[in-house]
């Protein structure tokens, strides 16, 4: 009986082991997802992200043409909203436009880019001054859900 109860004992103690790994690596996980979570703007905020894409042209001087929400489309945890905009402007222009949307508190992905030059007269001291005229989507992203702690 005692020979039993070491087998029993040798097979099961790699088995509380790996469940106590696995504990931990959950709480882990869920710390790093809430963590994540915190990125992403709340589904209500959609008002603030279009003042601060609007903020963020207007402080680079470029021309917003369109500013259109799409409708939302929700994913496993998570929904995305579209947002489709047109702008136009200069290189360095919209260079800074890209980088103070990458410095939001919030995650946006911009996607489906498409920039075209839109070569302008020329101006009093013969300078040619071309403008980009870029169209693009903003995808936003949201969490469904809290995750539970």
């Amino acid at each position: 009986q005692e020979s039993q109860l070491k087998i029993t004992l040798t097979s099961n103690i790699p088995k509380a082991m790996l469940l106590t790994a696995e504990r931990t690596q959950l709480s882990q996980m869920k710390l790093l997802i809430n963590k994540y979570m915190m990125l992403l703007p709340a589904s209500d905020s959609l008002g603030t992200v279009l003042d601060n894409i609007t903020l963020a042209a207007t402080n680079n001087q470029l021309t917003l043409s369109e500013l259109e929400p799409q409708p939302s489309v929700p994913n496993d945890f998570y929904t995305t909203v579209p947002i489709k905009v047109a702008l136009s402007g200069t290189y360095q222009q919209l260079g800074a436009f890209f980088d103070q949307l990458a410095h939001l508190a919030y995650y946006v992905y911009p996607s489906n880019l498409t920039i075209n030059l839109t070569p302008s007269a020329s101006t009093a001291n013969s300078q040619t001054t071309d403008s980009l005229d870029a169209q693009m989507t903003i995808m936003l992203y949201s969490p469904l859900m809290q995750v539970p702690a």
